[in-house]
């Protein structure tokens, strides 16, 4: 098995134990949900939204226990802070980060998904995890473009707008608290985000995609994955200057 499939059972096994332990709280949200959707974009680090009430200093020590409990998985740094919680856990020779936000609640209701479509790579038995709705995920993926600069980001646009509409609702709440490359938050209206992603859009090279996504997704994307992009770009730009 290769380093980046031996990093994705680690994630898998995480999300497992996650899911055993904190059913209620834990909402899977990123990039492991769009694999569990098929989506063939690697990733190293898996992120959740815990809906509690509970601090994170409780939460945390629960989940050191929880992975302490597992005899080959070993915490090799761990951060409280108030964006959340970061944990860096390591299993023989490979890494995985783990990052957790704590809230309150989230705007729409999650769901419910099975991890079978990659547990069977695996030969593992599937389970039922929560994850966050879609349409919600999507208008915080949209938000994400607009305060950072990864490609990942823009790659996963492009499968959400294959599987879903973006929550209005969502992206009016992050842009009125958008946070671009770590200033101040500020608000933001939906024409101005529509014209922050026309400007980058126009700036996006293929040796963007190639410097980032390379390794991470089919080598076939490097073809047409630019103008992939582009257009997914171009069409929510539409619609926020629809609003």
């Amino acid at each position: 098995m290769d380093e980046t499939k031996e990093r994705e059972l680690l994630l898998l096994r995480l999300m497992h134990l996650i899911a055993g332990k904190f059913r209620n709280t834990a909402v899977l949200k990123g990039g492991m949900v769009l694999r569990l959707l098929n989506s063939p974009r690697m990733t190293q680090d898996v992120d959740y939204v815990f809906t509690t009430k509970e601090s994170r200093k409780i939460i945390w020590g629960q989940l050191k226990k929880l992975i302490e409990d597992e005899r080959d998985l070993t915490i090799v740094d761990a951060q409280l802070n108030s964006r959340g919680i970061i944990v860096k856990v390591k299993s023989g020779n490979r890494e995985v980060m783990l990052e957790i936000a704590v809230v309150d609640s989230l705007v729409l209701p999650p769901e419910q998904m099975t991890t079978t479509i990659l547990s069977q790579q695996y030969q593992m038995p599937g389970q039922v995890i929560t994850v966050m709705a879609l349409s919600e995920a999507y208008a915080n993926k949209i938000a994400a473009c607009l305060e950072r600069t990864t490609m990942r980001d823009l790659y996963d646009l492009t499968i959400y707008q294959g599987l879903t509409s973006f929550d209005k609702t969502t992206l009016c709440k992050r842009l009125n608290q958008i946070q671009i490359q770590r200033t101040k938050p500020r608000a933001v209206s939906f024409l101005e985000a529509a014209q922050m992603l026309r400007e980058r859009n126009l700036a996006l090279q293929k040796t963007d995609l190639e410097k980032e996504l390379s390794g991470l997704v089919p080598s076939d994307f490097m073809v047409g994955g630019l103008n992939m992009m582009k257009n997914c770009i171009n069409r929510i730009c539409r619609e926020l200057e629809s609003l």
